[in-house]
């Protein structure tokens, strides 16, 4: 029987360089924010990460939008994480089983489909404090931070990089409050 796309995909990031102790953080799934909030979150995790004495994340930005290009040259400047933009993919549901956290940095928002599949997968979640994400994050599956924060942001990505136990907790959390209290179904 061959690989399942989850492994296709786990492959390939293993084949792209990702060390597989490295924990892997998807952010944003859909119209890419301000690149001001994705960018300044990781503008020293790589140091930080070293000095905490736990790799940096490998980081998939899943999703386009007006943002993009911004976002790719900010990217560019940044040492010690990886950074991987995908753009828009139809295999998002595969990305988030070979990952690990699940990163929602948005200015503003109602309530994310991509932030109930991410849950829905038992991705622990770190968002921002805004919309529909309070009342689904309230529940418990992750860390809320102030929108535009990225010092909160990198600490958030940071403490759940460092902490597999805390990831475990919170993605259990986060699926049961999918299971509990939402459908993905039309």
């Amino acid at each position: 029987m061959g690989a399942t796309r989850v492994e296709r995909i786990a492959k390939e990031l293993m084949k792209a360089g990702r060390d597989p102790n490295t924990a892997v953080a998807v952010i944003e799934n859909g119209t890419l924010p301000d690149q001001r909030t994705t960018t300044g979150s990781l503008d020293s995790i790589g140091d930080r990460a070293t000095a905490a004495g736990v790799r940096a994340p490998a980081v998939l930005v899943v999703g386009d939008g007006p943002h993009r290009s911004a976002i790719e040259i900010a990217y560019q400047d940044l040492s010690g994480v990886d950074i991987r933009m995908l753009g828009r993919r139809l295999d998002v549901a595969e990305l988030l089983q070979a990952s690990d956290i699940f990163v929602f940095p948005t200015l503003h928002e109602n309530l994310s489909i991509a932030l109930l599949e991410a849950m829905a997968a038992g991705l622990p979640i770190i968002a921002t404090h805004v919309g529909g994400n309070v009342e689904v994050l309230d529940r418990r599956g992750g860390e809320l931070v102030r929108p535009g924060d990225s010092t909160q942001l990198r600490d958030a990505v940071l403490r759940l990089v460092s902490d597999r136990d805390l990831r475990s907790v919170y993605g259990t959390a986060a699926q049961r409050v999918i299971e509990d209290g939402y459908t993905l179904t039309h």
